[in-house]
């Protein structure tokens, strides 16, 4: 059967059962996207969600992650199945436990428990950040093991496929001012020459919706899509990059002193004018001026 072909919900229960073996009521798409699909569902009693996507060597590099960040002690949720090739679904898929607890960016907390998980969420980081990657950028699998694809940072950077287009866009498109975009195109050199010894597993959207608390303890991470090998002062940007100022304090405090680290604060610009880029390229006109305002109130701080 192929994937185009399943529209309804029953449809899409059987070809689940047919090829996983389990039974998922009540789906409901909850994302779509050109390449992927995501459901959720009710696996006896527990929510689920199903991912679906075209390429096939997506998922076996997701599952890395997961192992080795489970490895780490970190918590994640549950992987309950993959497959590159389901005859029924037709697209390659992967069946998730939802993760326990709710989304740290929903939760209604005091300013004593927002203190206490945002410390926690600096040290979990950390802790992932010693998972350390051999190569850097785009994860791929070697004998089973993440590599980055990229020799070294420098490469990693000035590839093809290195995150250059969106800060460019920005300034081609008059999103921000001449003396700006020099100002970032310099940060650019420093980043894009920058020597780093050893990349370490980076999430690259770290934020209060992929991250899952019960109010006292850090309990799920999730959305590992966008995981690199890199530095990890550049996953601690792009955490800081959505934290208020309050919240960034006592998560720098969690993570530790590299997040003190002066080239943290070039990250941050450089993370916050690509997202202007970005979403302006997507339509996203008030998520662009935010991000702008975000890179602006960095520039004075």
């Amino acid at each position: 059967m192929n994937h185009e072909e399943i529209v309804d919900p029953h449809s899409l229960e059987e070809a689940i059962k047919e090829d996983f073996g389990m039974s998922i009521k009540e789906l409901e798409r909850v994302q779509i996207g050109y390449s992927n699909r995501v459901y959720k569902g009710l696996l006896e009693g527990r929510e689920v969600f199903v991912r679906m996507q075209k390429d096939k060597t997506l998922y076996p590099v997701e599952v890395a992650i997961y192992r080795a960040l489970t490895k780490q002690g970190l918590p994640v949720p549950e992987i309950l199945g993959v497959q590159d090739e389901p005859s029924q679904l037709g697209q390659s898929t992967m069946i998730l436990a939802r993760a326990i607890g709710d989304p740290l960016g929903e939760m209604s907390l005091n300013s004593e428990q927002k203190q206490l998980l945002y410390f926690s969420a600096g040290q979990v980081l950390q802790k992932m950040h010693q998972i350390k990657i051999p190569g850097f950028g785009k994860l791929i699998l070697k004998d089973e093991q993440l590599h980055g694809k990229s020799d070294t940072n420098p490469k990693r950077w000035q590839s093809v496929d290195g995150p250059t287009a969106n800060f460019r866009y920005a300034g081609e498109h008059d999103l921000i001012t001449p003396q700006e975009f020099r100002l970032v195109l310099d940060i650019w050199n420093r980043i894009s020459h920058l020597e780093v010894d050893q990349a370490s597993l980076v999430h690259s959207d770290y934020h209060g919706g992929h991250i899952f608390t019960d109010g006292q303890n850090i309990t799920g991470l999730i959305d590992f899509t966008d995981a690199t090998a890199d530095d990890s002062r550049y996953d601690i940007a792009n955490a800081l990059f959505f934290q208020s100022p309050e919240e960034r304090v006592v998560f720098r405090k969690g993570y530790g002193e590299l997040a003190e680290d002066p080239m943290v604060h070039d990250y941050i610009l450089f993370v916050a004018i690509n997202k202007v880029g970005w979403r302006h390229k997507k339509g996203m006109l008030d998520g662009a001026a935010k991000a702008l305002k975000k890179f602006r109130e960095e520039l004075e701080s």
